[in-house]
């Protein structure tokens, strides 16, 4: 499954950072230059949404119906600080509000949904159809306004 989400995200321009347990964690526009947040928030969506489906495909293969589960997405934009972590086996990670707010959205998203900021869901009115999901409390960061990204 990691190894589709891999090729995914790298057909986005999105890259591929780390798995920690079912968490997939991948980032876009720190290493290609580009600036234009409007067009990677895009990619990021285009690829979480397709990342559900393949997830979604790989556990009805091989996960019996009582053990399945549904995945989680969370998308934020914005800054990020990444640097090379560790002694003897480096790795490299992001840090920052952006990226403790996408994993809090992952964590407290709806199951099987892409789910949005504010800020990224203004991103993408007019690309995708959107649900407000209204204000969660996300752990954390308190009561946040959360868009969910309608599946085609």
């Amino acid at each position: 499954m990691y190894a589709a989400m891999d090729r995914i995200a790298e057909a986005h321009g999105m890259e591929p950072l780390r798995t920690s347990g079912d968490a997939y964690r991948c980032v876009g526009g720190m290493f290609d230059g580009r600036t234009r947040r409007k067009a990677l928030t895009h990619e990021a969506v285009h690829a979480s949404l397709e990342m559900i489906e393949a997830a979604d495909e790989c556990i009805a293969a091989a996960i019996p119906p009582e053990l399945a589960w549904t995945p989680r997405v969370g998308v934020h934009t914005g800054p990020l600080v990444g640097g090379l972590v560790g002694g003897r086996k480096l790795s490299f990670d992001v840090w920052g509000e952006t990226a403790h707010l996408a994993t809090a959205l992952g964590i407290a998203g709806e199951a099987g949904r892409v789910n949005l900021t504010r800020p990224t869901a203004d991103d993408c009115v007019g690309t995708f159809r959107l649900d407000p999901r209204g204000e969660v409390d996300l752990p954390g960061y308190g009561v946040t306004e959360l868009f969910l990204v309608r599946r085609p």
